[in-house]
């Protein structure tokens, strides 16, 4: 399985608009973050998207895609929902439309969001044609089996992902995190990859910290651990010599293979 990051940034982005301190001014591309995604190819070729924020279009350009399978939403806030419409090319070509696979409550919103894609009456053969399934327990992508890993992110409704595949690696996602109830942690056992929130080094109320991040991969038994969901206040090439070895800093266009 190979992932590849289209963006670790948070919901402003990096550089941030108006600021010239050292991280949205510095000449290492590793701190140029694009809003939080991820693309995933199994080994079987299926293919699919972890959110679709602002960023959506340039990302996909840049990775080169071009076929999806599937589109996977952690929740509804906007820099993961967003860039929603650029997913019309990835739709034109299948005439039962473009699977979006939700919670809910987090479809409804896309519903009302972007009421026309979901209008089979009056939709236009040009534009977005999504397939919504709410998720309400484990599905299969061709041979992966992928579980919802419900995660508090202030008072949003979120979830992580946990992709297993043929092969029996574990692979945990979470972009959006604060804390994570026991039952979650009790799915989350045996991982080959965590891929987590690490926000900024200070607490914060809705989002994980660099401190909090790394305990939560000791507490899962230290498995190699990628950090994703920057601010500007991360600086790479700092941070990267003072974190532990199983732990990596992620960054836009990094591609890890399961």
């Amino acid at each position: 399985m190979k992932i590849t990051f289209l963006g670790t940034g948070t919901s402003v982005g990096v550089p941030v608009i108006g600021c010239d301190c050292k991280v949205c001014t510095s000449n290492d591309p590793r701190d140029q973050r694009k809003r939080c995604s991820i693309h995933v190819e199994a080994s079987d070729g299926k293919q699919w998207l972890v959110d679709c924020g602002p960023d959506l279009r340039e990302q996909c350009l840049r990775a080169k895609l071009h076929k999806l399978d599937a589109v996977l939403i952690s929740h509804a806030h906007s820099d993961h929902i967003i860039g929603f419409d650029d997913l019309r090319p990835f739709s034109w070509h299948r005439p039962d439309g473009l699977p979006i696979h939700a919670l809910p409550e987090t479809l409804d919103v896309l519903k009302t969001a972007f009421h026309y894609a979901f209008d089979d009456q009056n939709r236009s053969p040009g534009y977005l044609h999504p397939d919504p399934h709410p998720i309400v327990a484990p599905f299969f992508l061709g041979q992966t089996r992928i579980t919802a890993l419900p995660v508090m992110h202030g008072n949003a409704q979120t979830i992580g992902f946990l992709f297993e595949t043929a092969e029996g690696k574990r692979i945990a996602y979470m972009s959006d995190v604060k804390s994570i109830p026991e039952h979650t942690r009790n799915l989350m056992q045996n991982l080959d990859v965590l891929v987590v929130d690490a926000l900024r080094f200070t607490p914060h109320p809705t989002h994980m910290c660099i401190d909090e991040s790394i305990a939560f991969s000791s507490d899962l038994g230290c498995p190699p651990t990628w950090l994703t969901h920057f601010t500007h206040d991360i600086h790479t090439a700092t941070l990267e010599r003072e974190l532990p070895a199983h732990i990596t800093m992620a960054h836009d266009t990094l591609e890890i293979v399961v």
